[in-house]
């Protein structure tokens, strides 16, 4: 069941499985969409984006939910106090299982995934990262959540080697971050990372620890 909503400044679609049931508790992928759809109209988005199809059949399929919110600015970075405070209020939903919740992202949105992974680092079991980059000192001192991050490694505008920097780095300190690289690929990997059940069997195991 998909639909369109707004609370604390977003617009955003909210897809829920099939049987539903009011009262009892889901997992929660919250999503952040990339640069091309910044400022865009949110009928087009709920009905055009990309990775939306695929993440509405494997919500039916496996019982959880996701928030997709729509940037109004040129950057996700423009309104990142505000997308907090989004993110913060989807955790305040009564449907929200807060031991499986999930911070997920592409491009421009995997930035700012990675940066919310790192901001409200007890809020999250894990994430998925498509074509990101984090800040490395920051996600040093305080990322929590196991990633699992996916590159083209023909990509042209966010290169390979961020991902396989940050992996090396968080593994090395004692993280983890599982990578997944597609030969031939630019920078749309999102399509196979998000169409594939694996991505979502892996998200949905994971509990927040602690």
């Amino acid at each position: 069941m998909k639909s369109i909503k707004s609370a604390n400044g977003f617009e955003y679609v909210e897809i829920l499985p099939d049987g539903f049931t009011v009262g009892k508790k889901y997992p929660v992928i919250v999503h952040y969409h990339g640069h091309g759809w910044t400022q865009k109209e949110m009928k087009n988005f709920s009905e055009n984006y990309t990775v939306l199809a695929s993440m509405e059949k494997f919500a039916n399929e496996k019982g959880f939910a996701v928030i997709l919110p729509l940037c109004q600015e040129f950057s996700w970075f423009d309104c990142f106090t505000e997308l907090k405070n989004f993110t913060r209020g989807v955790l305040a939903l009564p449907f929200v299982d807060l031991d499986k919740v999930y911070c997920s992202g592409i491009s421009m949105g995997a930035c700012a995934a990675w940066q919310m992974l790192c901001t409200l680092n007890d809020a999250f079991a894990a994430g998925i990262i498509c074509c990101g980059i984090p800040m490395y000192w920051d996600a040093r001192r305080r990322l929590k959540a196991p990633v699992w991050a996916f590159h083209g490694l023909e990509d042209q505008i966010i290169f390979a080697e961020e991902t396989e920097k940050i992996a090396k780095i968080i593994n090395g300190n004692g993280g983890l971050i599982k990578t997944t690289f597609y030969e031939g690929v630019a920078h749309s990997c999102w399509n196979a990372a998000y169409g594939q059940e694996e991505t979502y069997d892996w998200l949905l195991s994971r509990r927040k620890e602690g």
